[in-house]
């Protein structure tokens, strides 16, 4: 009697200890959200072509005003149907982009980070063949190693208004903190690849080349896109 007695015991005070183990654990996850959630109203970053440092000829025009903010922006004038931009960084990895856009200036990340560029953009003559329209090399220290991947830019174009913008505002509506966000949108968001930015490498025969600094054509060896 006296042994079950001693069991009966034994349970209550697990029994007592569980309980207030659990209720200390509800009284912290509650003390820790007496402040209202985080202001989950969309923060878009707006890529600007500021034109105080600009780059151009008569064919296109590169504009490195905010290169500290991870981009810059692109335009062509010329009359060729096809284009693309191509961006080296210090890793010297080239990455290369089907420039859409005419006439307005286009945003593209530096997604290399801080370091030397070498900016292209290329006229296709045919095939895989194509002539620089403008290139130039310019210097990048970028403030934050994030904001190339915060700008929106040619793939990945967004605004305040977009779908997924407002989406995600709501998603996040509830969350307490920035690292909380995640967690409120994992459940009803897959992770997937960036598709930004895929590089694409191609053999180009003999190309012609122009510069802002170097008017005139000249032949050189062949660049690879």
């Amino acid at each position: 009697m006296s042994r079950i007695t001693s069991l009966t015991c034994i349970t209550f005070i697990l029994s007592c200890i569980l309980l207030c183990s659990c209720s200390g654990k509800e009284s912290v996850a509650k003390s820790e959200h007496k402040v209202p959630p985080r202001d989950s109203a969309p923060k878009v970053l707006t890529p600007c072509a500021d034109r105080t440092v600009v780059y151009n000829n008569d064919y296109a025009s590169i504009d490195a005003s905010n290169t500290s903010q991870g981009y810059i922006m692109v335009s062509y004038s010329g009359d060729c149907p096809k284009v693309k931009v191509q961006i080296t960084g210090s890793d010297q990895i080239p990455y290369t982009y089907l420039l859409i856009d005419r006439g307005a200036y286009t945003t593209f990340p530096l997604s290399a980070g801080n370091g030397a560029y070498t900016i292209q953009v290329l006229e296709n003559v045919e095939g895989d063949s194509y002539l620089i329209a403008l290139s130039q090399d310019i210097d990048v220290a970028i403030e934050d190693e994030f904001l190339p991947f915060l700008y929106p830019n040619q793939y990945v174009s967004f605004t305040a208004g977009s779908k997924t913008v407002i989406k995600g505002s709501e998603l996040a509506k509830n969350a307490y903190s920035d690292l909380e966000v995640p967690t409120a949108t994992r459940s009803r968001c897959s992770t997937r690849p960036f598709p930004g930015l895929s590089v694409l490498r191609r053999s180009v025969p003999w190309v012609r080349a122009f510069s802002s600094t170097t008017p005139k054509a000249k032949w050189q060896k062949p660049i690879n896109l």
